[in-house]
């Protein structure tokens, strides 16, 4: 069941808190090896998950979500530490979280200014999803309009 995979990996990761978040989706849905003896779940059947459930931090284009902070259950918000380069972002955020160090103030003491921040995210219900399993933007000002590539000759 997906509720019993997911409260698992955050077990797992709450446990290591030195495995980068993305490295431990990837264990969980056996992409990569394990990185110590103890035996991770099957992964769940797979099917998109709910952007106003599993939140991704308005911090890059195209992102947030439109749910009560409440009714989230994970929240991504892209802060560039595992890096040692939270900065390395920054000229790609929108200014929704510009100049801000959100993981100070996720992880700190004060839960109404991580509340806060959260809510910064909360953007209005588009009108519809994009299609993302053929991605024409690739988030550097660069569109694909085709699939053709042509390559000039020197």
């Amino acid at each position: 069941d997906s509720m019993s995979w997911l409260a698992s990996l955050m077990e797992w990761i709450y446990n290591r808190p030195f495995v980068h978040d993305q490295l431990a989706y990837s264990l969980f849905l056996g992409v990569v090896p394990l990185v110590d003896e103890e035996p991770v779940p099957a992964p769940p059947r797979w099917a998109p998950l709910d952007p106003n459930v599993f939140a991704n931090a308005a911090r890059f284009s195209g992102l947030g979500f439109s749910s009560e902070v409440e009714d989230l259950m994970f929240f991504h918000f892209f802060d560039g530490w595992n890096s040692n380069s939270p900065e390395g972002v920054e000229q790609w955020v929108t200014p929704t979280y510009k100049g801000m160090d959100i993981f100070d103030t996720l992880y700190g003491s004060d839960q109404q200014a991580a509340r806060a921040a959260i809510e910064r995210s909360k953007l209005p219900q588009p009108d519809s999803l994009k299609d993302c399993s053929h991605p024409a933007d690739l988030g550097h000002g660069v569109m694909i309009t085709s699939q053709r590539m042509s390559i000039p000759v020197m």
